[in-house]
């Protein structure tokens, strides 16, 4: 599902976007989640990261529900810094999505 979610932020020209696989983690009170020799490698903790402005990421959102059963979105104000060849950092406001 992630290479799904990287290939349309790419597609709706998204600034950002990071996938971030871990190794344990739960759902809930009950189902746990890890990587090992006998676990599916399917069955892990997946946090993506996108960055853009807020009201893009809005819309965006709107654009997953065919395919994902459940996810928890994260929004949140974020600053980012671009630097460029010669060091100089150009500062701009937007938002992360961890989910």
């Amino acid at each position: 599902m992630h290479t799904e979610i990287v290939a349309r932020a790419r597609e709706a020209g998204l600034a950002d976007v990071t996938v971030l696989r871990g190794l344990d983690g739960h759902i809930g009170a009950s189902r746990r989640t890890r990587r090992g020799l006998l676990r599916r490698p399917d069955n892990v903790p997946v946090t993506i990261l996108v960055f853009d402005q807020e009201e893009r990421l809005r819309r965006f959102l709107t654009t997953l529900a065919d395919i994902t059963e459940e996810c928890i979105v994260t929004l949140d104000t974020a600053e980012a810094y671009r630097y460029g060849r010669v060091g100089s950092a150009e500062r701009s406001r937007g938002r992360r999505d961890a989910g």
